[in-house]
């Protein structure tokens, strides 16, 4: 059961972060090279840094590649942004801290799977729904 309640958390904790970074209004167009989807989600422009940083992890569902997958994230931030790909494969990962200016693109043939190592979900300060 808490292996699956990580799970959820994980890929809540990217869905909502990922939302959050990506979010704009919605009266600007959506540019001709994003799926017709993007609108229904509100994503968000394609990335202004055409860079592409691909992380260096063996996917193969078995592997930790959190901090693989959080040094791509960081050299992306640190070149002022771009997007952060993966090779198909299935990569187990703990909690990813995604900056601003970052896409992390997870196309069809990429899986990520929740680890299930607490190590890998540092515990933070955080408030939920303005609660403490």
């Amino acid at each position: 059961m808490l292996r699956h309640l990580r799970g959820f958390l994980l890929i809540a904790a990217i869905v909502l972060i990922g939302s959050t970074v990506f979010a704009q209004p919605s009266s600007r167009s959506i540019p001709a090279d994003l799926p017709s989807w993007v609108k229904d989600v509100g994503a968000r422009n394609a990335p202004s840094m055409r860079r592409e940083f691909h992380v260096n992890a063996v996917g193969d569902g078995i592997t930790n590649s959190t901090k693989a997958i959080q040094k791509a994230i960081d050299e992306c931030t640190k070149a002022g942004g771009g997007v952060v790909t993966f090779k198909p494969g299935s990569y187990v990962t703990g909690a990813l801290f995604i900056k601003s200016n970052v896409n992390l693109r997870i196309e069809r043939n990429v899986t990520l799977l929740a680890s299930e190592n607490d190590d890998d979900y540092p515990l933070i300060w955080t408030r939920v729904a303005g609660l403490r």
